[in-house]
Parts: C-alpha cells; structure tokens; sequence
C-alpha cells in the first residue's frame, strides 16, 4: 500500500504505483518494488481467515496473483494512519507502548486495510440493497455480541462473523441504521469505555495512560473527539466525575445500543 508522498518512479512487479495505491499479495507471494528515495509505505501481513471473515472473496480480488488497486486514501484513513505510526513505526525517542496497545493499533490499522479492500475491489454484494428485515437481523445480531462482549476494543471482523454478514453489508446496515460505519460505531464504544474509567478515577488518575490503554495514541485528536462527543474534555470529566451535557444527535443515535449507563455510570 503506497501512502505516502515521493518524488520518482515507484514501479510495483514492473507497474508504475501512485500516491494511495493499493497492492494485495498472496500468501507465499514475493513483492518486487522498486522505491524511489524517501518514499513511504506501508504493508503489513493479514491472515487469510480475517480477509474471508469480512467477506471479502480472495479468488475475486487477487485472481491467481498480485493485484494493484488504484485510488487515494480518504482524509480520515490519512489521519489514522498518522496516528498509528507512532505506536508501529516509533523512532527511537519515542514513548513505548506495551503489547496489548501495539495490538491494539494493529487491529484499528486492520480495520483500515480490510474497508479499503472491501471498497476498492467492488465486493460482489456491495450493490444488492438491504430490506429493511435483513437490515435490523443484522443490527440485532451485532447487538447480542456486543453486550455479550465486556470489551469494547473489538476487531470489524469479528463483528461480521457475528453478525453473519460481510464487511460492506455490515457497513451498509450501520448507515442506514445509525448514521455512521461500524469502525466509527466501535470507536464510539471506545470513548465511552474511556468516560467510565474518568468517571470512576481519582485525582492521580492519567488521562494518556487511560487514553492509550483504549487505543488512542494521538491525544489531541483523542480530546476533540471526546470534546464532540461529550461536550466536555477528558480533564473536565475528571475533575467533576459526573455526567453534565446531554449526549449530540450521533451519541442518541448510538445510545440505544450502548445505554446510558454505558456513557454516562460512574
């Protein structure tokens, strides 16, 4: 996956690549590039059994070999990316993050992989629309795992198999029903689990510490979004551990499946 910017030829199995692309190997394959200097990219090993648990067909998608899928990253993608180097690729100053969080970022950085796969190859259900029975048979069957399952760090994968689904119908069956993608839904649930921990701290308790334990690794975009969503910063739920502002329009729209006492207990 090239995303990065360069200046000079960056030849992929003798394919010219540009900014965004997109390459998938199969396993046992050997990827033959040709860099240009400073060039940044990225790639990373996925397991056959997450590819084909998001429901993404392999035989389709690689077709006996390599397979470069052409286009940009979207801003929001650019942006985790940019928060996840740090904890992926850190220098040699940089802070150390234990194994549970650098998992943690492999999997967010999975869930980035595996919607730009689902996107770009044009999945074979991607333009069959849902009924509204097949829509909420998916959101109930989302709903029982995720309130069977304590820890709201879940990988988009198993959510599909959950729900018995695949990723660009689990993704179509979170806009229609809520208004905004499963990867946005989880990190919602990530911010919540992050408000309960506030809630209950004390005064010595560490915003980062407790922002990087559920994987957030960029603490200025963490506070925006906790601040959007909350209307408060972390360190002003902190300091009152209670819940003031009424949860925004995309909270309410989540609250039926995370609960009030999910947000807002102590």
């Amino acid at each position: 996956m090239c995303a990065g910017q360069w200046h000079g030829d960056w030849r992929v199995h003798g394919q010219g690549a540009s900014d965004g692309d997109f390459v998938v190997f199969p396993e046992h394959g050997e990827i033959l590039a040709a860099l240009p200097p400073r060039a940044e990219w990225l790639s990373m090993q996925v397991p056959r059994g997450r590819i084909e648990a998001a429901g993404l067909e392999l035989h389709r998608t690689l077709g006996g070999g390599a397979r470069r899928m052409p286009g940009s990253l979207f801003t929001a993608q650019r942006r985790t990316l940019a928060d996840l180097a740090p904890v992926l690729a850190p220098h040699a100053d940089a802070a150390a993050y234990d194994d549970a969080q650098v998992e943690l970022a492999h999997d967010e950085l999975r869930s980035v992989l595996l919607g730009e796969m689902s996107r770009r190859s044009g999945a074979s259900d991607a333009g069959r629309p849902l009924t509204s029975g097949e829509r909420w048979q998916v959101i109930r069957r989302a709903e029982a795992y995720l309130e069977a399952t304590g820890e709201p760090s879940l990988r988009i994968d198993e959510l599909c198999l959950a729900a018995c689904t695949s990723l660009s119908r689990l993704e179509r069956a979170f806009r229609e029903a809520f208004g905004v993608s499963p990867r946005r839904f989880l990190m919602v649930r990530r911010l919540a689990a992050v408000r309960r921990e506030l809630l209950r701290g004390r005064a010595q308790t560490s915003i980062t510490e407790v922002a990087t334990r559920w994987g957030f690794f960029h603490l200025g975009r963490f506070s925006q979004d906790y601040r959007e969503l909350f209307f408060e910063l972390p360190s002003q739920t902190l300091r009152t551990q209670g819940a003031t502002s009424p949860a925004p329009a995309v909270l309410a729209r989540l609250e039926r499946i995370l609960g009030p006492q999910t947000l807002y207990r102590k």
